[in-house]
C-alpha cells in the first residue's frame, strides 16, 4: 500500500473511531509531528500544560517518545544557531529540538 493510501486509511480509521487519543498519538508519531511541536511550545510557555494534566498522559508520553527519536537522530541542539547551521548543511528543513523545545527549522 502506498504511503498516501496508508495515510488516508489511517485518517479514515481515526474519524470512524471518533478521534480517540491513541489514534491521534499514533498519527502524530507516524505522519505529522506538528502536534508535538505545538505541545512542546505550550509546555514551555505554560509549565505543566501537558505533564501535570492526567487527561493528556498518552499525549505527553508520545511527546517524550518523539523528543527521544529526535535526540537519537542527532537532531537536538542547545541553541537555534547550531540547529540552523545543521539544517543549512543538510539543505533540508525538518523538526529539531532546541533547548528541549521542538521546532521546525528551514534552511536559509
Amino acid at each position: 500500500m502506498r504511503d498516501d493510501s496508508l495515510k488516508s486509511a489511517n485518517l479514515q480509521s481515526i474519524k470512524t473511531r471518533q478521534y480517540q487519543m491513541p489514534d491521534l498519538v499514533s498519527f502524530a508519531l507516524d505522519y505529522d509531528p506538528y502536534m508535538f511541536a505545538y505541545m512542546s511550545e505550550q509546555e514551555e510557555d505554560f509549565r505543566g500544560a501537558y505533564t501535570m494534566n492526567p487527561r493528556t498522559a498518552p499525549m505527553n508520553a508520545a511527546l517524550r517518545t518523539y523528543v527521544d527519536r529526535l535526540n537519537e537522530r542527532g537532531l537536538s541542539f542547545d541553541n537555534e544557531e547550531d540547529a540552523i547551521l545543521f539544517i543549512n548543511r543538510r539543505n533540508e528543513g525538518g523538526y529539531v529540538t532546541i533547548d528541549g523545545v521542538i521546532k521546525y527549522v528551514t534552511p536559509d
